[in-house]
């Protein structure tokens, strides 16, 4: 895969632009955050406020789709808080919003209650009745076939790390999981394509000391089918429960689609780990895979 490193003069050519933007007296309080995929994300303010700058063109364009959805949050009647929007870029070069206050579920998640999951659970299961109702004009839409070629592609990116860490007996049979089976069950349970959050787990759902729960990170909104939503919330029981029953219908099939899919976000996962060279989070992702090939 390819780097995702940040050259210094990059950094500090768009913090001058953020203190320009915002007003700040210096760059010394922003904080470069270079853990994101497709954009670089700063903050300052004692972690309030924050800027996203685009890793490509490509993702420049879609920031226009990220920023409705935005917008779209704050006329939802739910529960869960979003980013407000306070400086936009006309061309879409970066975007800087107050974020959302609280810890993401995934630091805290030990110490939550059996209620308080139910609640967070309770609380994303009817903002994602309600956002998967929206229409954005304009936004990309991943079909089955789109979502089978994503996961090849990402496959054939991380070989280097496949062929490291996996037998090729696995590999023999990874490979069959990619190309053959998971694409041919999702063609099986079909599609219902619905506004999606697109990329909705633990890291960007946040918990407030209030209960407040929030959702960040809008990137990769687009058309995908109902149960993409649903994908890494499995991973709590107390909470996966409270978010289905909120949510309603489709019965065993969405659970049936929601398995598919998360095995076959692992791939992306593993890819997304490899081009940080983040070692640690590969070799728990590979195990995640080995069950999954044991089955």
């Amino acid at each position: 895969m390819p780097t995702q490193i940040t050259d210094a003069l990059t950094i500090q050519h768009e913090k001058q632009i953020i203190r320009d933007v915002a007003g700040l007296s210096k760059t010394d309080e922003i904080v470069f955050n270079d853990r994101g995929w497709d954009s670089r994300v700063y903050s300052f303010g004692q972690g309030r406020y924050f800027f996203k700058f685009p890793r490509s063109p490509k993702i420049q364009n879609g920031y226009k789709y990220e920023i409705a959805a935005i917008k779209f949050l704050h006329d939802l009647d739910t529960k869960v808080v979003g980013q407000k929007l306070l400086w936009e870029h006309p061309e879409n070069a970066y975007f800087g919003y107050e974020g959302v206050q609280g810890q993401p579920v995934v630091n805290v998640m030990s110490t939550l209650t059996t209620s308080q999951k139910q609640a967070i659970g309770e609380a994303l299961g009817d903002f994602l009745k309600q956002f998967h109702a929206l229409q954005l004009s304009g936004a990309r839409t991943m079909r089955l076939e789109d979502e089978s070629k994503q996961i090849q592609r990402w496959y054939e990116g991380c070989k280097p790390t496949i062929q490291k860490w996996f037998t090729e007996g696995e590999q023999r049979r990874l490979h069959g999981l990619v190309y053959e089976e998971w694409p041919a069950k999702l063609v099986e349970l079909g599609q219902e394509l619905v506004l999606s959050h697109g990329d909705l787990h633990f890291e960007n759902i946040l918990y407030g000391e209030n209960g407040s729960v929030g959702i960040i990170d809008f990137g990769d909104v687009a058309y995908y089918d109902c149960s993409k939503d649903f994908l890494e919330l499995e991973e709590e029981p107390a909470i996966f429960k409270s978010v289905l029953a909120v949510y309603g219908g489709h019965g065993d099939t969405l659970g049936q689609k929601i398995a598919v899919r998360q095995a076959m976000i692992q791939i992306i996962n593993l890819g997304f780990q490899a081009g940080k060279n983040d070692e640690s989070s590969v070799a728990q992702t590979v195990e995640k895979i080995k069950a999954r090939l044991r089955v």
